[in-house]
């Protein structure tokens, strides 16, 4: 009887034991980017009337705890690689003020809308009915060092602006991060923090990821 329960005793004893191994490896994954990943970068700008000036960070995304912004967030959560989708949404979307925080860092957001259509065409047989999409893109317009855990409206000073590691292209997040940068304000907001299509619970359709924005912005204006 004692060597059954010791066997049992020592089952649960390991079961526990990989029970903290799994949660201390899923908690070690969350955290914020490698120190000097370059989250305060513009990638691109957008200027729309209803707000001015949105830059358009880099960012970065922590999928374990579900936090980040910018260009990371909207790649690597929303798999939208096109920067010319959230730009299409700030410059002629329609302004709202958010009622909550949107499960962001800080309240009083600001988001803009924009219905996109697609329509499936197959060669000579013509196209199918539209379909619309709802885009939201969400702008944090205020001036933060960090986001997150990252750092947002800075920028490296002209004294000590850091280097890239010695072998930047062995990878890219190395090639991301900055060695014994000194980082002051950028005097910009933090800009877009996240674009997603609403209805779909946080996934975007594979036409709004294929969409031609070259032919929409040749459309508008033809």
């Amino acid at each position: 009887m004692t060597s059954k329960r010791a066997k049992i005793l020592g089952l649960i004893s390991a079961m526990i034991t990989l029970y903290l191994i799994m949660t201390a490896n899923s908690f070690a994954a969350a955290g914020p980017p490698p120190p000097g990943y370059m989250s305060w970068q513009v990638r691109h700008t957008a200027t729309p009337s209803e707000i001015g000036d949105v830059p358009m960070r880099r960012g970065y995304y922590d999928d374990v705890t579900d936090r980040g912004f910018g260009t990371d967030k909207i790649r690597e959560k929303h798999g939208i690689s096109d920067l010319g989708i959230p730009w299409l949404v700030l410059e002629y979307g329609r302004r709202e003020t958010a009622t909550d925080d949107d499960n962001g860092q800080y309240t009083g957001q600001v988001r803009m809308r924009l219905d996109l259509q697609t329509t499936n065409c197959i060669g000579d047989l013509g196209c199918g009915v539209p379909i619309t999409h709802k885009m939201i893109a969400v702008v944090e317009d205020n001036e933060r060092e960090y986001y997150w855990v990252a750092l947002a409206s800075v920028k490296p000073t002209e004294q000590n602006p850091g280097v890239h590691p010695t072998f930047p292209n062995s990878n890219e997040i190395d090639y991301l991060r900055l060695v014994g940068a000194d980082y002051e304000s950028d005097e910009r907001i933090v800009g877009l923090v996240t674009c997603y299509e609403e209805g779909v619970d946080g996934h975007v359709s594979q036409s709004i990821k294929d969409f031609d924005v070259a032919g929409y912005w040749d459309t508008m204006f033809a």
